[in-house]
């Protein structure tokens, strides 16, 4: 096989964005207690909520980077995938129309030279023939 139509060994060792069980984490509020001091309870609240949801959206920004970047991994082996297969299918096809005037010239071979050669013993007979055929001088 030439070496354009090898298919590279692709080794897929890496983390897999759904090879663990997909678990968000529980994140709890992150806020100083100093930034606290003098706010009621309505602004405590809001303040934690808006500490956890900001953990949140930087979690996921982290899985959505993780997945991008294996999608990205993925879409590179499918290119290769496809030029390997393309390949084939040119080096098949290259194959199939050197063969053909292999064929040809075994039917002619078959349907004309094997009846002349048939035709030349029963004539001279098969030592004769033979001399003929080989050039061998009487």
């Amino acid at each position: 096989m030439p070496e354009g139509c090898r298919l590279k060994k692709v080794s897929d060792n890496g983390p897999h964005p759904g090879s663990d069980p997909f678990q968000q984490p529980e994140f709890d509020p992150n806020i100083p207690e100093h930034l606290l001091k003098g706010c009621n309870e309505h602004q405590k609240f809001i303040l934690e909520r808006i500490s956890v949801l900001t953990q949140q959206q930087t979690w996921q920004m982290q899985k959505l980077g993780e997945v991008h970047e294996y999608c990205r991994n993925i879409n590179g082996k499918v290119i290769e995938l496809e030029k390997f297969r393309q390949s084939e299918i040119l080096r098949i096809n290259t194959a199939k129309q050197s063969s053909k005037p292999k064929k040809w010239l075994m039917l002619v071979s078959i349907f004309v030279l094997f009846p002349l050669y048939l035709q030349m013993v029963d004539h001279m007979g098969l030592g004769a023939a033979l001399k003929n055929i080989l050039f061998i001088a009487p």
